[in-house]
């Protein structure tokens, strides 16, 4: 942990908000880790579609308004990437924030 706060303060994160970015961070790589290794990123061809065809109609209206998005196929190389770069437009937000 104190390699990222360190990190932080360095990159001008007012200390106030150093604790809270840290775990934002560390949540971030945890998650990505355990859905690795929990299988949800498993090799193979996901079936969204056959999913909510199992489900009553109406039943997840989130899901119901994204399916064209959530049946695109799944770059998760890209998206980590895509992600951590909203994480460091954030921490950068927050080190110009003024106090």
């Amino acid at each position: 942990m104190d390699v990222i706060y360190t990190a932080l303060i360095e990159a001008g994160v007012p200390d106030r908000d150093v604790p809270r970015l840290e775990r934002l961070i560390s949540t971030f790589v945890i998650g990505f880790a355990a859905s690795e290794a929990g299988g949800r990123f498993a090799p193979g061809v996901p079936d969204p579609r056959g999913r909510r065809g199992q489900l009553p109609d109406g039943g997840l209206p989130g899901h119901s308004r994204l399916a064209p998005w959530l049946d695109l196929p799944l770059d998760l190389t890209a998206e980590f990437e895509a992600d951590l770069g909203d994480l460091v437009r954030l921490i950068e937000a927050a080190a110009r924030r003024e106090d």
